[in-house]
């Protein structure tokens, strides 16, 4: 699926769509791909301890920084086009010292 993805947004890169489609169907891919469904509420969960910066670093790495949007459009995307996907709380009794703590110096360097 990851592969079909990637060849549809070179398609829309030549045919000239813009950055803003490729972003798209980079945030449909993550959260398909990661997301986790709440049938109750309708909400889509990301991975807990990956804050909306790391996500968009990870973006901007995945196209190695070529023909994306700035981070301001990231995060109006998120706001308009997926206010129903939120990141699920980190609880720090689930993780052990020493991992809540290697998380945060993984987090410091994509900053």
């Amino acid at each position: 699926m990851k592969k079909a993805y990637e060849n549809l947004a070179a398609l829309i890169n030549r045919l000239g769509y813009g950055n803003t489609m490729i972003l798209l169907l980079w945030f449909d891919l993550l959260i398909r791909t990661e997301g986790d469904s709440h049938p109750e509420q309708g909400i889509l969960y990301l991975p807990a301890g990956n804050p909306k910066a790391f996500l968009y670093n990870n973006y901007l790495d995945h196209y190695n920084q070529v023909n994306t949007v700035p981070a301001t459009q990231f995060y109006h995307m998120w706001d308009t086009h997926y206010w129903r996907v939120e990141i699920k709380r980190l609880s720090n009794f689930s993780m052990c010292n020493m991992c809540t703590e290697i998380k945060s110096c993984m987090a410091d360097k994509h900053l």
